[in-house]
């Protein structure tokens, strides 16, 4: 008998959280947030650290995100499976750099 993932994946938790988390800069200011289940959080960027490129929000929405509900998980015994919504902007931020690198360095466009 072969199992599916599914079955697998169904039988290993409990239920399935779905989380997402995002990021915004604007003039007035910058922040995360993250959103699961009617439940949200945010931060405001002090004015200290503002100016940071929107792909590195990104990427802090999607660690504040993991934080935020690694209580939740552990609750569970570790048996949640955590469905994350992250923003792409970071992947397609460092890919497009890359491939402006590879141009550069060959010295075609």
């Amino acid at each position: 008998m072969t199992e599916t993932l599914e079955q697998r994946v169904s039988e290993a938790t409990q239920g399935v959280l779905t989380v997402t988390s995002d990021a915004y800069s604007e003039p007035e200011g910058q922040g995360l947030g993250v959103y699961m289940h009617g439940l949200y959080t945010w931060y405001d960027v002090p004015k200290r650290l503002q100016g940071l490129h929107i792909t590195v929000l990104e990427f802090l929405a999607g660690v504040m995100a993991i934080k935020v509900c690694s209580g939740v998980v552990e609750a569970a015994g570790g048996r949640v499976l955590l469905h994350m919504r992250l923003d792409a902007i970071t992947a397609c931020y460092s890919l497009t750099e890359k491939s402006k690198k590879k141009r550069d360095a060959s010295g075609s466009s």
